[in-house]
């Protein structure tokens, strides 16, 4: 729902336009704080909002690139202070 409010038909990111996109891909909406409280409260931060501060605007892969690199470092961190990934 925030892509379409956004979007300007690329990805902030890669910079591809929405019509460059493979098959199966369009552009998406990802919270730069996220917007569930348990993930923002791990960073220090309340949850995030759906402002056009807070949302870039990905492609699909970016997107999933950008989620991958947030669960990997979440993990990591959590590591570091002591706690498991079910905590």
């Amino acid at each position: 729902r925030v892509a379409a409010k956004y979007s300007e038909g690329f990805c902030e990111m890669c910079l591809r336009r929405h019509a460059e996109l493979p098959p199966g891909q369009t552009l998406e909406g990802h919270h730069k704080i996220p917007h569930k409280a348990e993930e923002a409260a791990l960073f220090g931060f309340d949850p995030g909002d759906d402002s056009r501060e807070n949302v870039w605007i990905l492609c699909t892969a970016c997107h999933h690139l950008v989620d991958w690199t947030r669960t990997y470092v979440t993990a990591h961190y959590r590591k570091m202070l002591g706690e498991s990934a079910g905590d």
